[in-house]
């Protein structure tokens, strides 16, 4: 794979990550949503699984280990939820998960990071923090919040190493990428035990929405386990986060937005520091 067709595929990635995120506000409760959505998914890989050939047997113990890392990574975000603000939950998630997954690539995929890329990766980390409200930050009282953000972060970085090891297994990625869509069953059966009524309600009056999260979310994840399946994971990671760039641009452009000064500067420390890193490495 090139480098100019994974600045493609991570242009889609972000595209349906920023769509993904508009459709998910249709719920403040987010084991409700994550239940409908899930639901939605699962029935939406049935058909998909008899047009891609099964992935190695090997593969479903890493199929298995994602399903459970989602899981756990959906509960301990639902409990950060309810402590904190999401505006303080999403920077601090990002960034402890951008920190681990680092850390897997350097020591378990033994990859060679330069030192540029080093501090690249270190810069969009501090940039991705940035964008959060400092003084909402500073108001979490309850100490839990952040640990079960840190936990929610590792649970998802776990579910994102076991998914590159998977993927890495099968001859087509893409048999593992579609197998790896009903990994969010266990959350959907503890949802619709929970709040039946609610996630059917859901479904009901926002199912188009839903459908339309539901395809963002599984076609921009499938995206980013294709480049990594071809390219490295320290030179794809700092690409995500262009997603903090994109809501800016759009908040100002397209939205006509107020922009707060730290997200302009998060969103330049994050742009310069990829096009920096490209440029001399």
């Amino acid at each position: 794979m090139t480098e100019f067709l994974a600045f493609i595929l991570v242009g889609v990635y972000i595209v349906c990550q920023s769509g993904y995120a508009f459709f998910t506000k249709i719920s403040s409760n987010r084991l409700i949503l994550f239940g409908g959505l899930n639901l939605v998914t699962f029935f939406i890989s049935i058909p998909l699984m008899f047009l891609v050939s099964a992935p190695p047997l090997e593969s479903f113990v890493f199929i298995g280990a994602s399903m459970c890392a989602y899981t756990i990574a959906t509960y301990f975000r639902a409990l950060s939820y309810a402590r904190t603000d999401l505006s303080s939950v999403v920077p601090l998630s990002q960034a402890f998960s951008f920190i681990c997954l680092t850390l897997f690539a350097l020591f378990f995929l033994n990859e060679e990071g330069s030192i540029t890329e080093l501090i690249g990766i270190a810069v969009v980390i501090i940039g991705v923090l940035i964008a959060t409200n400092v003084k909402k930050l500073s108001r979490i009282d309850d100490p839990l919040a952040v640990f079960f953000i840190f936990l929610g972060s590792c649970a998802t970085a776990a579910q994102f190493c076991f998914d590159i090891i998977g993927t890495r297994l099968c001859e087509n990625p893409f048999s593992y990428i579609v197998w790896l869509m009903p990994i969010g069953v266990p959350v959907s059966i503890v949802a619709l035990i929970k709040h039946k009524k609610q996630v059917l309600t859901l479904l009901n009056s926002n199912l188009k929405p839903i459908l339309a999260s539901s395809v963002l979310d599984n076609v921009g994840y499938a995206c980013i386990l294709y480049i990594i399946y071809e390219l490295r994971v320290l030179f794809v990671l700092p690409l995500t986060a262009l997603t903090v760039v994109v809501s800016v641009l759009i908040g100002l452009v397209i939205l006509k937005e107020k922009m707060p000064f730290r997200k302009l500067i998060s969103a330049t420390l994050i742009a310069g520091s990829i096009i920096a890193v490209q440029i001399l490495t």
